[in-house]
């Protein structure tokens, strides 16, 4: 790596950020590194009607992680809107696969008032979960968002 380069992000997607195709669009060098659990957390649809995640004693995430080039987390930062306080960046620590605990790039909604996701939105996070062998208990809990 050159001396300038900064190193790539390791992100957890927990929402529609899970579908790869739409990962691939947003962040053309994002490679996946496989799932990840974040313990301490429940997800939820805001009332906006995207992904989220609260803190919560008992909870739990399933997600994707995904290595990002500088780049891909610039384009990602505005596609969440973090400039204007839609999504703020949080370091978080998950559990891989191997049961290798790291500390990864999230982004939580500055809503957590629960409400319906927004037209086709739970599609693409399901499809992300199917895509990526979620749990299937965890996929019928984000199916359960469809109300």
């Amino acid at each position: 790596m050159h001396a300038l380069e900064k190193p790539k992000t390791v992100y957890f997607a927990y929402g529609s950020n899970m579908w790869a195709e739409q990962v691939h669009e947003r962040c053309p060098n994002a490679c996946p590194l496989g799932i990840a659990r974040l313990d301490g957390y429940r997800f939820l649809i805001n009332e906006p009607g995207y992904a989220t995640i609260t803190p919560h004693s008992n909870g739990f995430i399933y997600g994707v992680l995904w290595h990002l080039s500088p780049s891909d987390e610039r384009a990602l930062d505005g596609f969440e809107k973090v400039e204007s306080g839609f999504y703020r960046k949080e370091t978080v620590t998950v559990e891989d696969t191997s049961l290798n605990t790291r500390e990864v790039l999230t982004y939580i909604a500055a809503s957590d008032e629960p409400g319906p996701p927004a037209p086709g939105y739970l599609v693409k996070i399901l499809t992300g979960a199917r895509e990526f062998g979620l749990p299937k208990a965890y996929q019928r809990i984000l199916a359960s968002f469809q109300g």
